[in-house]
This record gives structure tokens, C-alpha cells and sequence, in this order.
């Protein structure tokens, strides 16, 4: 149990700096968008992905509890 434990610590920091990564990465490439590219668009699809690193981190804690 104290192995279980140790990667639901490990995968949420890893998760934790993914998000961190994730929300660095969109405000810079939004910064430094071209002009083709809508900055909205760009924190729009930013956003999107946290929400998809979320999801798998919640999936994965549902899975750790069973």
C-alpha cells in the first residue's frame, strides 16, 4: 500500500508541473503568436489541454481507488 501511495504522490506532481508547463507554453506562444493566428485561439486550445491533463489525472486517481 505504501508503493501505491508513493506514485499517487509522484503522479500528481508530475501532473502538477505538466499544468504548470502547459499554462507557461499558451501565454508565450500567445505572446509571440503570428498574425495569422488569433492569441484567443491559442489560450482557447491551451486550455482545452489542461483540461485534458485533468481528466487523466482525475481518471487516474478513480482508477487508484479501485
Amino acid at each position: 500500500m505504501r508503493k501505491a501511495e508513493g506514485a499517487a504522490a509522484g503522479v500528481s506532481t508530475i501532473i502538477s508541473v505538466f499544468v504548470a508547463l502547459e499554462i507557461i507554453g499558451t501565454v508565450l506562444l500567445a505572446r509571440d503568436a503570428p498574425s495569422q493566428l488569433n492569441p484567443i485561439t491559442i489560450i482557447f486550445l491551451g486550455i482545452i489541454s489542461i483540461f485534458g491533463l485533468l481528466l487523466f489525472y482525475y481518471s487516474w486517481q478513480s482508477i487508484y481507488e479501485v
